[in-house]
């Protein structure tokens, strides 16, 4: 089948739209995401206690994420007002920051057609985020779990792209020593999120540094500098979330592994289980859809004369092993915290960080796969009607079937937007009428219910109370 670059244009094109619908489907949804379970908890103490004062309280209480801790205690002084735009900033965000560091990838590595392939790779990537997440309600829909760990990858997408951007322009001195103490300073705010996160940040930023060292691109000094400073950055920002009292509070609730040895088996338990069953359960078909589709893109979309072109074909089998052995010593790093903490794996909304890294994998691999089996440098003309088949396949199997589950689910979340809303401007109306009891239905759809983390009830249902300031409150059965 004849293919030349008007058709490649097109197919780009067709390929981003289609990947693009389940993307657009949780934006439309993620509009109707309101407080839940931990989230009243949270916001009492902030409004309670201000700024600072929930800070400090969090800090020697419970935990030393500091960098969560402002921000989701900023989105509770908001009224709450954010919690339903949280999921749109998020996805968009991520979109946009995904389509800046493809292409700055995209120009680095010899992409024909640049940004219409940073457009088509960046929106396959969150295509695979998103449906493959184990836990997407929790890691995007939830405040309190998006606002941990979503949002540092998104800020962290961001992030690399400018200074890759930065890395390869010429820049004076004056510049780059500016843009080294901002990197390190934002680095530093970024690892504050979670520990999970700040393991992932700086492995990334070693890896990165390894790289260029092996490297020595043109502007070896100014890239060196600044992923030194950010490393410096995150490492500090590490050292004061680990350093906060609180982190024994927490860690009392639960069993540590007995020594090194038993947490370096847990941990490389934790770790091979987990990439056996996120390439397969989890994720399978966004998977496959990365590594058929994301290869496709890569191998059609690479210029002959990129030096990595040639790097591969001398000998793909290094870059597929080299692929996976960097994943797994990042998964492994990344799972450590948990397994110091609670032996066991990190909780659902957490997972959306190793899967970024499985995602990542999957993508290599079908792009040194893809790369390894053209046949000239040139790339071909022609495009085996077996290849269109199984695209057009995988793409209706994958994100138009996605797509189709959210818009079926999306009456269901509008209906719970409605009577959360209904709920809360009666509590509301209860408590400046000094009303000291309370009796509400409970929902007909709870979004609670996807999240996984419980109806009002329990411990839950006195936060409520404390948030509204009534004393009782009652769900009818």
């Amino acid at each position: 089948m004849r293919f030349g670059n008007r058709e490649y244009r097109i197919a780009l094109i067709v390929i981003t739209v289609v990947l693009a619908l389940p993307i657009l489907m949780h934006v439309i949804n993620g509009v109707n995401s309101r407080m839940l379970a931990d989230d009243y908890c949270f916001a009492t103490n902030a409004i309670d206690r201000g700024l600072v004062g929930t800070m400090n309280f969090y800090y020697y209480n419970w935990q030393g994420t500091f960098s969560s801790t402002a921000l989701q205690s900023v989105i509770a002084l908001s009224g709450g007002g954010l919690v339903s735009w949280l999921p749109v900033l998020l996805i968009i965000g991520w979109w946009a920051g995904l389509i800046y560091l493809m292409w700055q990838l995209c120009a680095l590595l010899g992409f024909q057609e640049i940004r219409l392939s940073a457009v088509a790779l960046a929106t396959l990537l969150l295509y695979g985020i998103l449906e493959g997440t184990p836990t997407v309600f929790q890691s995007i829909y939830w405040t309190s779990g998006s606002v941990t760990y979503a949002v540092p990858m998104v800020l962290f997408t961001l992030w690399c792209g400018i200074l890759l951007q930065i890395a390869r322009a010429t820049l004076p001195v004056y510049v780059v020593g500016v843009a080294a103490v901002v990197a390190g300073l934002f680095a530093g705010l970024m690892a504050g999120f979670s520990p999970i996160f700040a393991v992932f940040e700086i492995g990334i930023l070693g890896l990165l540094l390894l790289a260029i060292w092996f490297r020595h691109p043109t502007h070896f000094g100014a890239t060196a500098t600044l992923l030194i400073m950010a490393l410096i950055g995150a490492g500090i920002g590490t050292i004061i979330m680990v350093a906060a009292p609180g982190n024994s509070v927490r860690q009392s609730l639960f069993k540590k592994p007995d020594g090194l040895l038993a947490l370096t088996g847990v941990n490389i338990m934790m770790t091979a289980s987990y990439i056996g069953i996120d390439l397969s359960a989890f994720s399978l078909v966004p998977n496959l859809v990365l590594l058929v589709v994301g290869g496709w893109l890569i191998g059609r979309g690479m210029t002959g004369n990129s030096s990595i072109y040639a790097r591969v074909k001398r000998s793909p089998r290094k870059w597929l092993f080299g692929a996976l052995g960097i994943a797994f010593i990042l998964l492994f790093a990344i799972f450590l915290p948990t397994s110091y903490n609670v032996s066991g794996f990190p909780p659902g909304r957490a997972l959306i960080i190793p899967h970024f890294v499985t995602a990542v994998l999957v993508l290599t691999w079908g792009g040194v796969m893809a790369l390894s089996l053209r046949k000239t440098a040139a790339g071909t003309g022609q495009v085996s009607k077996v290849m269109v088949i199984a695209i057009v396949a995988l793409l209706l199997l994958g994100p138009v079937l996605a797509a189709g589950k959210s818009l079926a689910l999306s009456p269901k979340l509008q209906t719970f937007a409605a009577e959360w809303d209904a709920r809360d401007a009666s509590l509301r109306q209860a408590r400046n009428g000094s009303v000291t009891s309370v009796t509400v239905p409970q929902f007909s759809v709870d979004l609670a219910d996807y999240v996984n983390v419980g109806a009002v009830g329990g411990e839950i249902i006195g936060c409520v109370e404390s948030y509204y300031h009534i004393p009782t409150l009652i769900v009818q059965e």
